[in-house]
């Protein structure tokens, strides 16, 4: 459950000091996104501290979006598993809102540690962070639920004294597949959602019939994004990425990463195979892989302390977006003058007046003591 503020978003009334369901006091407004925002709460009774997501005023109306909410906590729930979010209450509020409780966790999400690091993040350092979610998702597809939406914002490292601790957030986009190669359940949507950077070839084409193999491709993308610092496909609009998923070859992670140990790039390059049954056959698999490497490579760094000093633009925030089975062009984006810029050019006029007057001021002068005689 991402907590990041969207800028151009505008914040809905406060809630703080309500209690919901006469239970859980809302305490702090801890941020929010484009469906619902999230607050520091506390149970009234034992004083437990947990995060309570309420959907959005405007949104509480659809039972669309209210249902995503829900299916988000009881999806989470079917799995109990120490690096998945543990839910512990979900339902609708007095006002017909529909909330989610969740254990309160402090820390950062991956994108955001990835930004603090500067920089592409040393196997050493990733793979520890990333077994666990593994883990976490081999036991998510073992009960037959396909994630549909991993990306780096949606893997969260509690602080764990000096470690961390990953969790494996946001199942509003999940989906129950029944035996995962069969017929999906009823639950699937109709229309394509998730993340388009980490969306598979077949999540473009056809929500129907997603399994586990797509949950491979999107982190086959997030470790290539994560060890290389760049993506391994790129497109100036959704349309244009769709292409370039469906058609193109990434350059080769080793290639990128020289010096990358041979077995982990071939692990993740095989995760990006346009052919689902032509990547590893489970979670688990990858697993083994980087379970196996990680023994050989370097002791980890000391990170200090990861408060932000500045930002890599090498990890820059990606949309979310819920798209057609046939994308559409996303709306270019503006960019506008800066303010200075404007004011420079502005001036420019008047500094040119003001030389001009000067001059002629100049050659009065010097005409009025010629015929003076002087």
């Amino acid at each position: 459950m991402p907590t990041t503020v969207l800028r151009d978003q505008v914040l809905a009334p406060s809630r703080v000091g309500e209690v919901i369901d006469g239970r859980w006091r809302l305490l702090a407004r801890l941020g929010g996104g484009g469906m619902g925002e999230v607050y520091r709460a506390e149970h009234v009774t034992d004083g437990r501290v947990v995060a309570v997501k309420l959907l959005r005023p405007e949104l509480a109306s659809s039972a669309m979006h209210a249902r995503r909410v829900l299916r988000e906590g009881q999806t989470a729930a079917l799995v109990s598993h120490p690096n998945i979010v543990r839910i512990e209450d979900l339902g609708i509020d007095e006002r017909g809102v529909a909330y989610l409780v969740q254990e309160f966790l402090d820390g950062i999400d991956l994108a955001t540690y990835a930004q603090y690091r500067r920089g592409p993040v040393p196997a050493r350092d990733l793979i520890p962070l990333m077994l666990p979610i593994f883990d976490a998702l081999g036991a998510l597809h073992d009960a037959g639920v396909v994630h549909r939406d991993l990306k780096p914002e949606n893997i969260f490292l509690a602080r764990d004294g000096s470690g961390w601790s990953p969790r494996l957030l946001d199942f509003g986009l999940a989906v129950i597949v029944d035996h995962l190669e069969d017929a999906p359940s009823p639950w699937t949507s109709s229309v394509a959602l998730g993340s388009p950077a980490y969306m598979s070839p077949e999540q473009f084409r056809d929500t129907h019939h997603l399994t586990a193999r797509s949950d491979l491709w999107s982190l086959g993308v997030m470790l290539y994004e994560l060890l290389s610092g760049v993506m391994p496909f790129a497109g100036d609009s959704v349309a244009e990425l769709a292409r370039a998923v469906a058609d193109e070859d990434p350059i080769p992670l080793d290639r990128r990463v020289p010096g990358i140990s041979s077995a982990l790039a071939a692990a993740v390059m095989r995760c990006l195979e346009k052919n689902p049954d032509d990547r590893p056959a489970s979670v688990r698999e990858l697993m083994a892989v980087l379970s196996e490497v990680h023994p050989t490579l370097p002791p980890p760094v000391a990170e200090g302390d990861l408060a932000p000093t500045e930002r890599h633009s090498v990890f820059p925030p990606k949309a979310v977006a819920a798209i057609a089975p046939t994308p559409e062009p996303v709306a270019p984006v503006v960019v506008e003058k800066p303010p200075a810029t404007e004011v420079a050019t502005a001036g420019a006029p008047r500094l040119a007046a003001m030389v001009l007057g000067a001059v002629v001021l100049v050659v009065v002068i010097v005409g009025w003591w010629l015929r003076s005689g002087r």
